[in-house]
C-alpha cells in the first residue's frame, strides 16, 4: 500500500511542478505583451 501511496505522491508534485511552470510562464507571457502594450503607446 505505501508503494502505491508513494508512487502517486511521486506523480502529484510532478504534476504541481508541471502546473506551476505552466503557471508562471502565464504570468510572464501576460507582463511581456503588456509591457509592449504600454511601449507601442
Amino acid at each position: 500500500v505505501w508503494g502505491i501511496l508513494i508512487i502517486i505522491a511521486c506523480y502529484f508534485k510532478r504534476f504541481l511542478k508541471y502546473i506551476a511552470a505552466n503557471f508562471y510562464f502565464c504570468i510572464d507571457y501576460i507582463a511581456i505583451r503588456n509591457s509592449c502594450e504600454i511601449w507601442k503607446i
